[in-house]
C-alpha cells in the first residue's frame, strides 16, 4: 500500500472506533518520523498532515529547517537537560517529561524565552525497568510541584505500553493513565491530553481515550 492508501485506512479506522469519553474527530494523529525519509514525510505533508513527532533531537531539528515551516512538531523520545536549550521553542508539545527536575529546566529556559512551553508528564503505566517515566504517585507529588510553574503549561500525560500480545494488560497501562489523568484534572481542569497508543496498539488507546496518538511504522514502514 501506498503512504496515501495507509493514512486514508488508518483514518477510517480511527472513525470506527467507538470510546464513550470523546469523538473520533478529536483524536490527533501524529506521525513519527523516526527513519523516514524527507520524501514521505512531505507525501504526508500533501495528503494534510502537520503532526510530525522525533524521538531524538538532533534529527527533529535537521528535518525542520527542510520541511515546512507550519509543521507542528512534537519531542516523545527521551530529553537529556543538555539538551533543553536546543528543544525549547521549537515544538508545540514535549510528550516526554519524566522527572521534575526536567521541567523546572524547561520553565526557566522558556521563561528566558519569554514563552510558555505545553507538556505532558509521562508515567511508566507497565512498571517496566526499562521505561522511563513517572510512577502514579510520583507523577501526583510532581504534578502538585508543577502545576502553577511559570514557563511551563502541563497539558496532560503520556505512557509506552508494553511490547506484548496481551492486551489486557496494554487495556490496563492505558485506562490506569485516564484514571490518573481524570484525578488530576480535578485539579487543573485544562488537564486534558491523554497521549498513548502506538501503531500496534492504537486501536485499544482509542477505547481508552487517547486524545493523541503516535503513529509510525504502520504509515511508513516498507513492511506494512
Amino acid at each position: 500500500m501506498s503512504c496515501q492508501e495507509k493514512l486514508s485506512h488508518l483514518k477510517k479506522e480511527i472513525a470506527s472506533i467507538k470510546n464513550s469519553t470523546r469523538k473520533s474527530g478529536h483524536i490527533l494523529c501524529i506521525l513519527v518520523t523516526k527513519n523516514t525519509s524527507l520524501d514521505l514525510m512531505r507525501e504526508a505533508y500533501n495528503l494534510g498532515y502537520r503532526d510530525f513527532a522525533e524521538s531524538r533531537v538532533q534529527a527533529l531539528l535537521e528535518k525542520k529547517l527542510q520541511l515546512p515551516s507550519d509543521i507542528n512538531w512534537h519531542f516523545i523520545g527521551p530529553l537529556q537537560s543538555n539538551k533543553v536549550n536546543k528543544i525549547v521553542g521549537q515544538v508545540s508539545l514535549i510528550h516526554s517529561v519524566d522527572s521534575e527536575s526536567l521541567a523546572i529546566k524547561i520553565a526557566a529556559r522558556s521563561s528566558d524565552l519569554g514563552m510558555t512551553s505545553q507538556i505532558l508528564l509521562q508515567v511508566n503505566t507497565s512498571g517496566e525497568e526499562s521505561k522511563q517515566g513517572f510512577t502514579e504517585e510520583g507523577c501526583i507529588q510532581a504534578f502538585h510541584v508543577l502545576k502553577d510553574l511559570a514557563g511551563i503549561e502541563i497539558k496532560g500525560l503520556m505512557t509506552i505500553a508494553p511490547l506484548t500480545q496481551d492486551t489486557k494488560i496494554v487495556r490496563n497501562c492505558f485506562a490506569s493513565l485516564r484514571r490518573l489523568r481524570d484525578i488530576l484534572a480535578k485539579e487543573k481542569n485544562s488537564l486534558m491530553y491523554l497521549s498513548m497508543g502506538m501503531s500496534q496498539d492504537y486501536k485499544i488507546a482509542i477505547e481508552e481515550g487517547a486524545t493523541h496518538l503516535r503513529i509510525g511504522s504502520l504509515i511508513f514502514s516498507k513492511t506494512v
